[in-house]
């Protein structure tokens, strides 16, 4: 496990056995990529309060597992080679509109907070048991877009967070084994939870 306080760091490369990244407080008044090729290895990563990186290339990073990040200026993240991924969290990313995870089919827990994703397709992972994608209402960054979102068909999703976004509708049918569902300021005119008999914690307002 390696954690770098002060940023990504070029030096770091010569440890190619890491399994484990920590990288904080990576800043630059001009946003760089990262490619994390060097760390074949590496099965969680952690990019914390990162507005100085524009873009990271995980591609070569197959066995990665978990995949944290925090304020940084990605548009998109591609995850299509992390097929053992199982846990991303996006957290503080203003900038991001694109989130393609048809591939990332063992993925067990999604959260994405203050993003500009409008639409989302979740239909292929059928591992999920936690999936909050939500925002603050009205505020001007972290306000959610998400307007349509693609669920899988599973008994496995326990946890479904979509507050302060601007769906107009859902379909929870094939979610059997939901326990807490957050659909809480959207524009939902007509929910249907005649399947979610297991709901105890449910926010409509």
């Amino acid at each position: 496990y390696f954690t770098c306080r002060y940023g990504y760091h070029k030096d770091i490369e010569q440890f190619t056995s890491l399994t484990k990244l920590d990288i904080q407080n990576t800043t630059s008044a001009s946003p760089v990529s990262i490619s994390f090729e060097a760390f074949p290895n590496l099965t969680e990563l952690k990019l914390i309060q990162s507005s100085g990186i524009s873009d990271i290339d995980v591609s070569q990073n197959t066995l990665l597992e978990k995949l944290t990040v925090s304020e940084a200026k990605f548009a998109s993240v591609n995850l299509a080679n992390n097929a053992n991924i199982k846990e991303v969290f996006l957290h503080r990313v203003p900038d991001l509109t694109n989130l393609d995870l048809v591939h990332n089919t063992k993925l067990t827990s999604l959260t994405v907070f203050g993003s500009q994703v409008q639409d989302l397709n979740l239909s292929h992972n059928v591992m999920l048991e936690t999936v909050r994608v939500f925002g603050i209402n009205g505020h001007p960054e972290l306000d959610g877009k998400l307007q349509s979102i693609s669920l899988p068909s599973t008994n496995k999703l326990t946890q479904l967070k979509l507050s302060a976004n601007q769906l107009q509708s859902i379909d929870t049918a094939n979610l059997s084994s939901l326990t807490d569902l957050d659909l809480s300021q959207n524009q939902l005119n007509l929910v249907t939870l005649t399947n979610n008999v297991k709901l105890t914690h449910l926010r409509l307002k």
